[in-house]
């Protein structure tokens, strides 16, 4: 969330090949979101999360490698 209020919410391109995180706002609490566009924080395909701080502080944890490849397992 920022400070004015307007919510942001990160994802990634499933879909295509940027491996660059995609960000689209809302100004009406979730009502409606604005397109999608890149930004310009890599990608990869582990696992992430965002949220805000106590302070307001915005935080986004994940592996940022610009990569595709990952560990796959055997079941």
């Amino acid at each position: 969330m920022r400070p004015d209020g307007s919510i942001v919410m990160v994802f990634r391109d499933q879909g295509g090949g940027t491996l660059r995180k995609l960000a689209a706002v809302s100004t009406d609490d979730g009502a409606t979101w604005s397109k999608s566009v890149e930004t310009n924080v890599p990608d990869s395909r582990s696992k992430q999360s965002a949220g805000n701080l106590p302070d307001g502080t915005a935080y986004l944890v994940s592996n940022p490698t610009g990569t595709a490849t990952g560990i796959r397992s055997r079941c």
